[in-house]
């Protein structure tokens, strides 16, 4: 084990099967959890720079009072800030179940979340059971789909790990460095500590042969972006081959987003940035799309930006998976759509958006006022 770093609830081989019990245990727990939660969905909102919660009926449940807070999670969790020294862990009643005096309480997974001690090192702690899983860390702990966290144990780039939800540290054949990525469908890209990309399975293994240039930063739907050596660009599936092959273009990372639902987002084109949509064959199946970032579909709809002359700044907006616009790059702030609905900021007004283009102002829902509108721009030249 590394210095400096305690990791408790250790299992040793003996209790395997204690393990496998426990673990199927939580997993009946977490699905009834799961369907509670959502009997009982709350909306993250805002309105005056504050965050609120409303439910499914666009009524206020808790009003906006918190200084930053998240999306309830599947146990019917959020974290919530106060202000710049007091955070909380909050259930669907707006209770705290736990609370630090810190700036930040960061979600891990599950029951799992981590806090900056007053010694400046990072504590991972179980909300259910109140086991402190892991202390002492440099990093906050990054988790994916799968039940390991990445972690950093020095402040320098050549000093990170995974461990798992009891604590145990993954064995590795070799040292991870800052560059290095949480496990998703079973498989973390690394950066090892020759800084050469690979790619693990949960065991530690590589599981590919090919030299990567540069690769995304996880799996989804079987398939990532990668660049090898040689220049070429596609997606890599889970055996660590190219699916297909097709080019786009490639910075510090591959400008080609994950798979979601059957689709993805790649850059083809630069001066000026062009995007188009492509299936999981690697057919390209939308127009081309003149934006400078995109992100990975959520409910169908992707994240756009685009810097906008007139404003000096990025503005942001939606694409569909035919590379049609829900809304093009006008927003001032937006999120990912969340159970059908997206938090946005236009012109300074705050609201929520539904897939269908309708905005429920913020300020009308503080009076109940819940009648939606379709999204109009204001003026048609502040898109450029």
């Amino acid at each position: 084990m590394r210095t400096g770093v305690l990791c408790t609830n250790q299992l040793d081989k003996g209790n395997s099967m204690i393990r496998k019990s426990i673990i199927s245990l939580w997993i009946i727990a977490a699905f009834v959890f799961s369907c509670s939660a959502s009997d009982n969905l709350l909306i993250l909102f805002s309105y005056n720079n504050k965050f609120g919660y409303v439910d499914k009926n666009l009524d206020i449940v808790l009003n906006p009072v918190y200084e930053k807070a998240e999306h309830f999670s599947k146990r019917g969790f959020s974290i919530v800030r106060f202000d710049d020294t007091n955070s909380a862990i909050i259930d669907l009643q707006g209770e705290k179940v736990f609370e630090r005096t810190v700036k930040n309480i960061y979600f891990i997974a599950d029951d799992i979340y981590s806090f900056l001690d007053t010694n400046g090192s990072y504590t991972i702690y179980r909300l259910s059971n109140g086991n402190v899983i892991a202390s002492g860390l440099r990093t906050r702990g990054y988790t994916g789909s799968d039940p390991y966290i990445l972690i950093g144990f020095s402040d320098d780039q050549s000093s990170y790990g995974y461990i798992n939800f009891y604590g145990e540290l993954l064995s590795l054949n070799f040292e991870l460095r800052k560059y290095s990525y949480p496990f998703y469908e079973g498989i973390a890209v690394i950066t090892k500590g020759n800084w050469e990309y690979s790619l693990i399975d949960l065991k530690g293994n590589e599981i590919s042969s090919l030299r990567f240039y540069r690769l995304g930063q996880k799996y989804s739907e079987g398939l990532i972006p990668a660049q090898t050596e040689d220049m070429t660009t596609g997606y890599i599936n889970r055996v660590g081959l190219f699916e297909f092959k097709i080019p786009f273009i490639v910075g510090e990372q591959p400008a080609a987003t994950d798979f979601n639902e059957g689709f993805a987002l790649i850059k083809i084109e630069q001066n000026p940035d062009t995007w188009v949509v492509i299936n999981r064959k690697g057919k390209i199946v939308s127009h081309k799309l003149e934006v400078d970032v995109a992100y990975g579909f959520i409910e169908g709809l992707s994240i756009v930006s685009k810097f906008n002359d007139s404003k000096n700044k990025n503005l942001f907006g939606y694409v569909n998976t035919s590379g049609d616009f829900l809304i093009p790059p006008v927003l001032e702030r937006c999120d990912n759509f969340k159970d059908g609905y997206a938090r946005i900021v236009y012109n300074g007004r705050e609201g929520l958006l539904d897939e269908k283009g309708r905005v429920f102002w913020s300020d009308l829902l503080i009076n109940g006022r819940k009648k939606g509108e379709q999204f109009k721009i204001n003026n048609h030249t502040e898109y450029n």
